[in-house]
């Protein structure tokens, strides 16, 4: 937590079930505290834990409830839900980055000063022809502050890091060219067999 305290960005990439998202909470409150408000926040996570990241907040912060919204449902549900609340925290799961509109609305809102993107598994973006791996890095060039949060970075070859080193730090460990990072970082071992 004292490592990642005042800086803009943060991969927290703990092994499962040590508290990633409280630490992550933690950071949220500093920035919010820093900011003397609630600043617009993004997080991106599976649909199966929207509801505990609203627990986590509760639990671990003063944040009022009322600023705390999960958006589920279809994309137009979104949309309406995402355009009824004025500003706070919203949680919804990366395919919601594929509802143009609410894409659009994501958009806007991270761009305000302050934004900050939490990407929780951010291992679901390692792949960087995905639509969304390229939506998420939209997002993170977007916002000021942003968290990447995963137990299992590598899952199939050390080249699953770059995206999501690309999206919480802008390309600054690896550069922004996929291409680049595998020719700098990676030999293949077969090149020139017949």
């Amino acid at each position: 937590l004292e490592r990642a305290a005042d800086k803009p960005y943060y991969g927290l990439w703990f092994d499962p079930g040590l508290g990633k998202s409280a630490t992550t909470v933690h950071l949220i409150r500093q920035r919010m505290m820093k900011h003397r408000s609630v600043l617009p926040t993004l997080i991106l996570c599976p649909p199966v834990v929207i509801e505990n990241w609203k627990q986590e907040i509760l639990m671990h912060s003063k944040i009022p409830a009322e600023k705390i919204h999960c958006l589920q449902g279809s994309g137009a549900d979104r949309l309406e839900q995402f355009g009824a609340a004025d500003g706070g925290i919203f949680i919804t799961n990366y395919e919601a980055l594929l509802m143009e509109p609410l894409f659009k609305a994501f958009c806007g809102f991270l761009g305000k000063p302050g934004a900050i993107l939490v990407c929780d598994e951010i291992h679901r973006c390692k792949e960087p022809s995905a639509k969304r791996t390229k939506k998420t890095t939209i997002l993170a060039d977007l916002a000021t502050y942003r968290f990447g949060l995963t137990g299992t970075p590598v899952l199939n070859s050390l080249m699953d890091v770059f995206s999501q080193m690309r999206i919480i730090d802008r390309g600054k460990s690896f550069g922004s060219n996929f291409f680049g990072f595998r020719a700098k970082y990676f030999y293949d071992k077969n090149r020139g067999m017949s």
